[in-house]
C-alpha cells in the first residue's frame, strides 16, 4: 500500500503511472485510493498562472520539439494536468505545445468570474498574441459546469463564443474539449478511500450527475459549437460511460479520474489523451457532439 501511494507520485515525473493490476488488492486499499490526491500537475507552480496581472504571453511555459507542429492549450484550470500529461508524449507525437491555463480564469472574452477580477484582462493578453500568431492548433478546455453558475454567466457563454470565433478567423484550427463532470460529494480520493474502508468496491462506484448539466450547460455548449463550427472532442462517454443515463464511473481500469472533485488525475489526462484527444487531432475527425 505504501509503495503503490509512493508509486503515484514517482509516476507523475514520468506524466504517467505503472501499469495498475485492477485485482491487486493494494491498487484498492484505503491509502493508495487516498494517494490518488497526489495525482496533480507538479508543474502548477511554474506554469499554470495564478492570474495576478504579471502574465506575459511569450513566459508561457513550452515544451516539446521546436520544429513540430504547434498546439497551443487555452483553458482554466481544466487544461494543467493535460498539459502535464502531454509533456511526456510531445516529442512522439511531434508537437511543440505552449500551455496558456489561467487558474479559476475560463477563456471566455470578457468574462471575469468573483473570484478573479484579472481574467478579463488576462484572456485578452493572451488572445491578443494568439491571433497574432501564424496558423496552428488550439484545443480549449474549460470547466463550464462550474462557470455556468457564476452571476455573470451569460458573459461567460458570449465570451466563449466570442473567442472561438476570433480564433477561427485567425486561421487557427480549434479544438473544444467537452465536458468533465462534478464529482458534488466531494474529493473523489477521499470517497474512493471511504469506500475501500467500508469493505465497498470503489471500481462499482458511480455518481449522479449535477442537474445543470442536463438543464442548461450542455445545451447551451451544443449550440456554441453549432453556430462556430469548431470542432467538439466529447469527454463524457470516457469519464461515464452509458451503462446507467445521468451517471458517471470514478475509475477506469484502476485509474482514479480526479485528484479531486472534478481535476483530471494526471494518469487519467493520459489516458484521454491517449485513447481520445491525441487520435482526434492526429486524424482531424471528431466524433459528432
Amino acid at each position: 500500500m505504501k509503495s503503490f501511494a509512493a508509486a503515484v507520485v514517482a509516476g507523475l515525473s514520468l506524466g504517467t503511472l505503472p501499469p495498475l493490476a485492477v485485482a491487486d488488492t493494494a491498487v484498492l486499499s484505503p491509502s493508495a485510493l487516498a494517494a490518488w490526491a497526489n495525482a496533480k500537475s507538479p508543474d502548477r507552480p511554474r506554469c499554470h498562472s495564478r492570474v495576478r496581472g504579471q502574465d506575459r504571453f511569450r513566459a508561457m511555459c513550452r515544451f516539446g520539439p521546436r520544429s513540430g507542429e504547434r498546439l497551443f492549450i487555452l483553458a482554466d484550470s481544466h487544461g494543467t494536468e493535460l498539459s502535464y500529461a502531454l509533456r511526456a508524449r510531445a516529442k512522439a507525437e511531434n508537437l511543440r505545445v505552449t500551455q496558456i491555463t489561467g487558474s479559476a480564469c475560463p477563456p471566455a472574452n470578457g468574462f471575469s468570474p468573483q473570484v478573479r477580477e484579472l481574467c478579463a484582462a488576462f484572456n485578452a493578453d493572451m488572445l491578443h498574441a494568439l491571433l497574432r500568431q501564424r496558423p496552428a492548433t488550439v484545443l480549449v478546455a474549460l470547466n463550464s459546469e462550474l462557470w455556468h453558475k457564476d452571476p455573470a454567466r451569460a458573459q461567460y457563454w458570449t465570451g466563449l463564443e466570442e473567442t472561438l470565433i476570433a480564433l477561427k478567423s485567425a486561421g487557427h484550427r480549434v479544438l473544444l474539449l467537452g465536458l468533465v463532470p462534478t464529482h458534488t460529494p466531494g474529493p473523489l480520493p477521499e470517497t474512493l478511500s471511504r469506500l475501500a474502508g467500508e469493505g465497498k468496491d470503489p471500481e462499482a462506484y458511480r455518481y449522479t450527475l449535477d442537474g445543470s448539466i442536463a438543464s442548461g450547460v450542455r445545451p447551451a455548449l451544443d449550440a456554441i459549437i453549432e453556430r462556430t463550427g469548431v470542432e467538439h472532442i466529447p469527454l463524457m462517454p470516457a469519464l461515464c460511460g452509458s451503462a446507467e443515463p445521468d451517471t458517471c464511473r470514478a475509475m477506469t481500469d484502476g485509474v482514479v479520474h480526479f485528484f479531486d472533485g472534478h481535476h483530471l488525475s494526471v494518469p487519467m489526462a493520459g489516458k484521454l489523451l491517449d485513447e481520445v484527444i491525441l487520435p482526434a487531432i492526429r486524424s482531424g475527425q471528431v466524433t459528432p457532439r
